[in-house]
């Protein structure tokens, strides 16, 4: 499947509720753990060791680079490379390299 689809995300790195709106090129390493109710957009690449909180929206071409934590309800922007963790939960990210541009996150 994830030969057609371009999407490759190891079963039990999400917990429930993932949504992916659209299909494209998503990779996620296996030792990639994130919590409920994530959302992934089409070019994003998840590396090794990283620990995502409930509530991440991934937006189109976002980068997460290795052995880092997101917190809850956490928006990292489209084309965004995080390369520090992010302790602040409720926020949203922007620029290569990713900084806080707001403190209003992703909320279902």
């Amino acid at each position: 499947m994830s030969i057609k689809t371009g999407i490759f995300i190891p079963i039990n790195t999400f917990g429930k509720g993932l949504a992916l709106p659209h299909y494209g090129t998503i990779i996620v390493n296996g030792s990639a753990r994130f919590g409920d109710y994530c959302v992934i957009q089409a070019g994003v690449n998840v590396s090794a060791n990283v620990h995502g909180g409930n509530y991440v929206y991934l937006a189109p071409g976002a980068k997460i680079n290795e052995n880092l934590t997101i917190a809850d309800h956490v928006i990292v922007g489209s084309n965004c490379v995080v390369t520090h963790s992010v302790e602040h939960e409720g926020c949203t990210l922007a620029g290569v390299p990713a900084k806080k541009i707001s403190d209003k996150g992703f909320y279902r």
